[in-house]
């Protein structure tokens, strides 16, 4: 799970240092996060979170100002790990085949870990401009790097050229491991093989931006 004891930048909340109502406010993101893992968004209330962290529906609003305040602070910590999964094989740089394995494999595994609160973000996300609109800046940070990648790449001659361009072909490549990404984590790995899977999109990808 994310760190859960300072206030991060999407939520607009000052940085601390550690102090009994930090304590408080990560007990009551760690409760928010253990219910994710259990109900839908829509079944999980403030009262619950409160239950879960051992204080009252009164004191909740000392810390946040709404369940989907929360929410966006959870999203905040774990989008960091997202984009550090799928940028961090590039910027570490390798063989092609080695970056894209070590890429999907990370977000597969963020999805594993972190699936109940993504897809919760992507409910509260269709209501909640602010938080589509940082969720849509994290994605288009991704995409930029990977198309920066492609065009390194075509530029060499180690590439496929265009059409589509670099920035359409790294938003289309994309958004499909998010989907599968998604998909995996609804269900057990007895039944989604994950490396099968990372084996599957690394081919696609592979056979998308060098054709073999």
């Amino acid at each position: 799970m994310p760190e859960t004891t300072s206030a991060t930048s999407l939520s607009g909340r000052r940085r601390r240092g550690p102090s009994k109502g930090d304590r408080k406010e990560a007990a009551l993101l760690d409760s928010a996060w253990r219910l994710l893992a259990e109900k839908p968004l829509a079944a999980i209330t403030i009262d619950k979170i409160a239950a879960g962290a051992g204080i009252s529906r009164s004191s909740f609003y000392f810390y946040f100002d709404s369940r989907e305040a929360l929410i966006r602070t959870l999203a905040d910590r774990t989008t960091v790990e997202i984009e550090q999964a799928a940028l961090g094989p590039m910027q570490s740089g390798g063989p092609p085949r080695q970056v894209i394995e070590k890429s999907v494999t990370n977000l597969l595994a963020r999805w594993r870990e972190s699936g109940p609160l993504i897809r919760a973000m992507d409910i509260l996300s269709e209501h909640d401009a602010e938080l589509r609109d940082f969720w849509r800046a994290v994605a288009q940070s991704i995409v930029t790097e990977w198309a920066a990648a492609i065009d390194r790449e075509r530029d060499a001659g180690r590439a496929l050229p265009g059409p589509p361009t670099a920035l359409d072909l790294a938003w289309a490549l994309t958004h499909m491991y998010w989907r599968a990404g998604q998909q995996a984590s609804l269900e057990p790995a007895s039944i989604v093989d994950d490396q099968r899977l990372v084996e599957t999109l690394t081919a696609v990808t592979l056979r998308s931006i060098y054709g073999t």
